[in-house]
């Protein structure tokens, strides 16, 4: 779907450098990122870092590092508009108040998933990261 809103080619973004112990996050410009056909785009309004975020970008949780997902910047709890939607994505439009949760890649379809406790679910993928969180659903 064509967005109403002015979207710019690229952003600033708090961008992990030197991941490790001695981890930097740098302010940069990055390309925004075009949503697939089942993803949308949302404008962040806020975002914050949690110690998710903290042990993913020391890079002492165990897991390969943020830059093996492709990912360079951390913030996976943020809230703001959705400006583009891909072209299969049916539950939300452009305009719609949006938010990211913690979580990405769990089943979706179960009782966990659908009474807010996707923390519970035993099949968790990954975490969300900003830049590519997928899977957007509203709930009935």
């Amino acid at each position: 779907m064509d967005s109403v809103y002015d979207i710019p080619t690229h952003c600033k973004a708090g961008v992990v450098v030197n991941e490790g112990p001695d981890f930097q996050v740098k302010v940069e410009m990055v390309p925004v990122p075009e949503p697939g056909p089942d993803d949308i785009l949302i404008r962040l309004n806020v975002t914050g870092l949690c110690s998710s975020d903290i042990h993913m970008m020391k890079n002492d949780l165990g897991t390969p590092p943020m830059s093996f997902f492709g990912v360079r910047s951390p913030g996976h709890e943020g809230a703001g508009i959705v400006v583009k939607t891909g072209a299969n994505v049916r539950n939300f439009k452009v305009g719609d108040r949006a938010g990211i949760k913690p979580l990405t890649d769990t089943c979706g379809s179960c009782e966990l998933c659908w009474s807010d406790k996707e923390t519970h679910v035993p099949a968790i993928h990954r975490l969300a990261c900003a830049l590519r969180v997928a899977h957007p659903r509203r709930r009935p």
